[in-house]
């Protein structure tokens, strides 16, 4: 047996979602993640000298909520990798792996609330010994009424 559901926004009383199963109709609800979500990739391959390369830049006074990432780089002595945030002004590491000893595999499904301030891009480093990297994330961005400055943004991380 089947019951009619619609999820409703309160006060008004307005039919917020409900789409068609394939047996009956569903009540659906789902993340900013699922709905918005993204993924982008960057890889270097220098043989001759280090690089970097941004990721991700997010719309103007908007800032990036990391969802996945996936990290990938070959054995090399002397080489660290580091992914970050950046806004040309202030440096927040997210990830700085060795790749001196073993190769680096990371996957990681974010289920906190990873995510940058204002205009901060994520920008992945390759230093040292030049090896092959490869670095996938997935994000979807934050509006800009819910971005904060960095000093804002700071300050709440040692609140929470």
């Amino acid at each position: 047996m089947s019951l009619k559901s619609i999820l409703t926004k309160v006060g008004s009383g307005k039919a917020i979602w409900t789409p068609d199963g394939m047996y009956a109709p569903l009540l659906g609800m789902t993340t900013e993640a699922r709905t918005y979500g993204q993924f982008k990739t960057v890889s270097i391959t220098e043989t001759t000298e280090a690089g970097e390369g941004i990721i991700v830049t997010p719309p103007k006074n908007e800032s990036i909520v990391m969802t996945d990432l996936i990290i990938s780089a070959e054995k090399k002595n002397a080489g660290i990798d580091t992914l970050r945030f950046y806004d040309g002004t202030n440096t927040e590491n997210i990830t700085v792996t060795s790749v001196a000893d073993s190769p680096v595999n990371i996957a990681i499904p974010f289920a906190g609330h990873w995510h940058g301030w204002k205009d901060a891009y994520l920008q992945v480093v390759q230093a040292g010994a030049n090896h092959y990297l490869s670095v996938a994330v997935g994000y979807y961005f934050m509006p800009k009424e819910l971005t904060e400055t960095y000093a804002r943004w700071n300050k709440l991380r040692d609140l929470r």
